[in-house]
């Protein structure tokens, strides 16, 4: 027999939802199974494809979720970054708003109901209909791409699923977005560039 609180339970269920790879959320569902737990090599397990699979993400995000509604304007002297060595990362609760923007979008345009499954993906309620939306600060490094997005493996297995899938490219300092149809954006895959020190299949691309 396991014991979890209602507490503990639901923070797995947000660490589910704010995981990307699809082994992520397998382990960490194995974690409700009855076992024994004096051998604790399960766990570190669950923790490092977890702790692995936050580092892939394409930008950081917060646990919590924008308060209030409407869309948010955001200009590239608006955007607080937080520098970590010698990578900056833009504001979270920024990132978070700016997705929550482009999904009441793309549900509008396409008349549907968008649901989240994780961080970055969406799908309607009988999942025919679903899209990835990632987010791009604004680079300004002379010589360097503008943009920047990462697609992980895990996003095309989604979107392969769906009857009309979407891959969606916002950029912070934009109101406008670039909704990608999967079986337009799919056969481009192999001309863009793997990302080696991540992972040996998420894709890189800058525009």
């Amino acid at each position: 027999m396991r014991l979890i609180s209602a507490d503990a339970l639901i923070k797995l269920v947000q660490l589910k939802e704010d995981a990307e790879g699809t082994d992520t959320g397998r382990k960490i569902r194995s974690l409700l199974a009855p076992r024994e737990f004096t051998r604790l090599d399960q766990l570190v397990d669950v923790m490092f494809t977890t702790a692995k699979d936050f580092e892939g993400a394409t930008e950081p995000e917060s646990p919590k979720a924008r308060q209030g509604a409407g869309p948010i304007n955001v200009s590239q002297s608006d955007i607080a970054e937080k520098s970590k060595g010698n990578w900056e990362f833009t504001d979270s609760a920024l990132v978070q708003g700016k997705r929550d923007d482009l999904v009441a979008a793309l549900a509008a345009r396409e008349h549907v109901v968008l649901i989240k499954k994780s961080r970055a993906l969406y799908w309607n309620q009988n999942h025919v209909d679903r899209a990835a939306f990632t987010v791009s600060k604004r680079y300004n490094r002379p010589g360097a791409p503008i943009y920047w997005y990462t697609y992980h493996p895990a996003w095309a297995e989604f979107l392969n699923e769906a009857d009309h899938g979407f891959f969606v490219l916002g950029c912070m300092d934009r109101n406008d977005a670039f909704a990608i149809p999967r079986d337009i954006f799919h056969p481009l895959i192999t001309d863009l560039n793997p990302l080696k020190k991540r992972t040996d299949h998420d894709i890189g691309m800058s525009i």
